[in-house]
């Protein structure tokens, strides 16, 4: 069984997912620390740049326009009439565009332009992940599912390592102009890897108006049984690891009083390979556990290594516990997210795969944007020892829902 996964991570049915997944990352950074780096380094208010973080808000309501791409397919050249495929195609070639438009625009003298394009990238690329995920929920078989995350995520990691990190050596060495000309470059190679993706089979209820295509892919979900308490899981599953990394970084410069260079090796080395890493464990380990031993096992994990940081917290910044406390961490982290990936994939229904993907992200960010403040406050109130105890308590809730939500999770209705 070991063997069969090792050979299904290098086999040529994940290869289509390898690709999609570093088709998708490519554009995240550009909207989040490309685009703050470009306006700082021109010297832009730090109020406008502030405003500019709300460029990411069309990521968290991508689910208002999902059901459009489940039920229309564009006929484009090429003879490109499949409905992921043809989105896909347009999304890569218009993001290609806005970036190669950037390059010829200076935030000092352009910035209502350049506010306006970050705008239209955020939409196409949560377009382009709506798609996505549709398209990966679509071709992975039941059993490929667990490595089919693990080698998303890692594609997906190794995309925004190119686009933020290596991204921002060029654009210091070469100017921002040489950047996005790269970056569009890189977005036109994935056009082409759009056209020799496999084809996924079409399940679309052409029967359905214009009406009925929004409002049916959502209906259909919340008619299934313990669909609430899905969504409830679904928000409280990742909280407590949302709610402890939240402020991880101003926790090591300012409590532990790590330099820059220190918390960017610790994230960029081995928070990557401990992500990856655990991600592929996770994926390994997924079609033996199944996805609801799964979700209980890497879930656990997942809360205990809160543990770790209130030692951090209490003893300070001892090298082994920091390199320890991380990589169980974000290891641990790379694992409940495969499961919870799977999970996703597995409540979705066939015929409305984009809406409800896009739905179920959406409800899982939710977490994520209200840890944060509320992680702030604690510190604020109670100290970091109590945040970190905090933060493993808020993690444990969700397995008071996961025994009702068993039957769907292992026999979807």
């Amino acid at each position: 069984m070991r063997w069969n996964n090792l050979k299904r991570v290098i086999g040529p049915r994940l290869w289509p997912v390898y690709l999609i997944g570093f088709i998708s990352g490519l554009p995240l950074m550009l909207t989040i620390t490309v685009l703050q780096a470009w306006l700082t380094s021109a010297q832009v208010s730090i109020v406008h740049i502030s405003l500019f973080t709300l460029v990411g808000l069309p990521y968290t309501y991508k689910f208002l326009w999902a059901p459009f791409l489940d039920r229309y397919a564009l006929s484009l050249p090429f003879c490109l009439t499949h409905r992921r495929k043809s989105w896909l195609l347009i999304c890569q070639v218009v993001l290609a565009v806005i970036v190669l438009s950037m390059a010829y625009l200076s935030p000092e003298e352009h910035l209502e332009f350049v506010v306006g394009l970050a705008v239209l990238a955020a939409i196409f690329s949560a377009t382009q992940d709506i798609v996505i995920d549709a398209y990966r929920t679509e071709y992975l078989l039941v059993e490929e599912r667990g490595l089919g995350s693990a080698a998303f995520i890692f594609a997906y990691r190794i995309a925004t390592l190119l686009s933020g990190g290596l991204g921002l050596i060029l654009a210091d060495h070469y100017g921002w102009r040489m950047y996005f000309i790269g970056m569009s470059i890189l977005m036109l190679l994935g056009a082409g890897i759009v056209l020799r993706l496999p084809i996924v089979q079409e399940n679309i209820e052409k029967s359905l108006n214009f009406i009925q295509t929004f409002l049916q892919p959502f209906r259909l979900f919340l008619q299934q049984r313990c669909s609430v308490l899905l969504l409830i899981f679904i928000i409280l599953y990742k909280f407590g690891d949302a709610f402890t990394q939240s402020l991880g970084t101003t926790f090591f410069l300012r409590e532990l009083h790590l330099t820059l260079s220190d918390v960017g090796i610790l994230y960029k080395t081995i928070g990557f390979m401990s992500t990856v890493v655990g991600a592929y464990v996770g994926g390994f380990l997924l079609p033996t556990l199944g996805i609801y031993r799964s979700l209980w096992m890497f879930g656990l994990l997942q809360a205990m290594a809160n543990v770790c940081f209130v030692g951090l917290a209490h003893y300070g910044a001892i090298k082994w516990l920091i390199i320890f406390s991380i990589t169980l961490d974000l290891g641990a982290s790379g694992m409940a997210t495969v499961a919870l990936l799977a999970c996703l994939m597995t409540v979705c229904d066939i015929r409305h795969t984009a809406a409800q993907f896009a739905l179920l992200t959406a409800v899982m960010s939710i977490g994520r944007i209200i840890a944060g403040p509320l992680a702030g406050f604690s510190v604020n109130a109670w100290g970091w020892e109590c945040m970190f105890i905090l933060g493993f308590l808020l993690s444990l809730p969700c397995f008071l829902l996961l025994p009702r939500l068993r039957s769907i999770i292992i026999r979807p209705s």
